[in-house]
Order: structure tokens, then C-alpha cells, then sequence
């Protein structure tokens, strides 16, 4: 069975394709959308382009200048290089939308602040190389990052007698990251109150 394919047949259709699936695009991947075709297989190409590393750039920038107090510099410039100057544009157009459904903070006291950056950096390189697996693959890998891990504050989270445990994380991964505030059926339809508004989980407050 043949899989159809949406055909790009001319540049105002390309540039349409580049302006939703990139953070801005330059002559050259105009040129290969219209060498590949179609939507599904420029997307292919995309996915098997090097992927780029925001921690190794951030490196080079702070190896070239050490005032750490430049590391929001570093981190800004070296990110504005990598949607510049790499070819993997679908992938970081993904990847920054990911950024905004998996957030965290990169406000880490404990943590001197190119260091933070760096952590940061790393955050968003794991999203970036699992950016084109499935959703599963996704959750578990930034469930595992110390970033996220000191954000909804399970680092560290261990047991104490006599003290509720933090359900911060548990709660945002079901809340946030897949189910929803709404209360579901078994069939995964939303549950719905007298007045036609969805029921919701109230967190019950001590």
C-alpha cells in the first residue's frame, strides 16, 4: 500500500512549509524542500540530518570567554548560532516547542550559574535527540533529568516518618504532561458536571 504524499511544486508552497516547521530558514533549505518533493519526504530528510549539540556550543562560548558572569551571553549566543548555522531546522523547531510543554527553570541556587546554563543546555539536548520518538520515549526521558528533577522537586525527595510525601511531580505528570486537570472516564472521555463544565481534580489542601 502506497503512502500519499503532499506534494511541494513550487517555492510559495516551500516557503509556507518552512515558516511552520522551522524557526526561520534560509535559501539553501528552500532549495532542498523543493529538491524533496514533498512534505513527508523533506520531514524524512530532516530526521536523518546531524543533530546538533546546545552543551557542545555552549562549551566553545564559555571556553572562549571565562567571566561567568557572561553565561545568559554564552547560552543566548550559542543557542541563536545553532538555529543560524546547522542544518537539523525541523528538528529545533520541535524541540523548542517541546521546551514549552516540558518546562522547567534554569533558577538552580545550589547551582553556580554557568553551570546552570549548562544543565539547561543538556535539558534541551535530550529533547532534541528524542524530539521524533514517541511520546513514551519523551516523558521517561525528561522525567530522568536532574533539571526536571529539581524543578518539580523530587531531587532529594526522600522519605521522612511522620511526613507526607512531595507529590508535586506525580501530580504535574498527570496533570500537565498527559491527562489533563479533567477528570476521565475509563473510555477516556471527560467527565462533566450539572452545569456542563468539566469536572476537575481539586488538590485537597491540609
Amino acid at each position: 500500500m502506497q503512502t500519499s504524499h503532499t506534494p511541494i511544486n513550487n517555492e510559495k508552497r516551500a516557503r509556507q512549509l518552512l515558516l511552520q516547521a522551522t524557526m526561520g530558514f534560509k535559501s539553501n533549505d528552500l532549495k532542498n524542500v523543493l529538491e524533496a518533493g514533498s512534505v513527508e519526504s523533506w520531514i524524512e530528510s530532516q530526521t536523518n540530518v546531524f543533530r546538533t549539540s546546545l552543551v557542545n556550543r555552549q562549551k566553545e562560548m564559555q571556553s572562549l570567554h571565562h567571566n561567568q558572569g557572561w553565561s545568559d551571553v554564552h547560552f543566548d549566543v550559542a543557542y541563536t548560532d545553532m538555529l543560524l548555522n546547522r542544518n537539523d531546522i525541523l528538528r529545533h523547531r520541535i524541540s523548542y516547542v517541546l521546551t514549552q510543554l516540558f518546562v522547567v527553570s534554569s533558577n538552580n541556587p545550589v547551582l553556580k550559574n554557568n553551570e546552570r546554563k549548562i544543565a539547561i543546555a543538556e535539558y534541551y539536548d535530550t529533547l532534541s535527540r528524542h524530539c521524533f520518538s514517541d511520546f513514551k520515549t519523551l516523558l521517561l526521558e525528561m522525567s530522568q533529568s536532574p533539571v526536571m528533577g529539581q524543578y518539580l522537586t523530587y531531587l532529594n525527595n526522600d522519605h521522612v516518618d511522620g511526613t507526607p510525601p512531595d507529590e508535586n511531580f506525580a501530580r504535574e505528570i498527570m496533570q500537565l504532561f498527559t491527562l489533563g486537570p479533567s477528570l476521565l472516564r475509563m473510555d477516556g472521555t471527560v467527565i462533566h458536571q450539572s452545569d456542563g463544565s468539566p469536572s476537575c481534580l481539586t488538590p485537597k489542601r491540609t
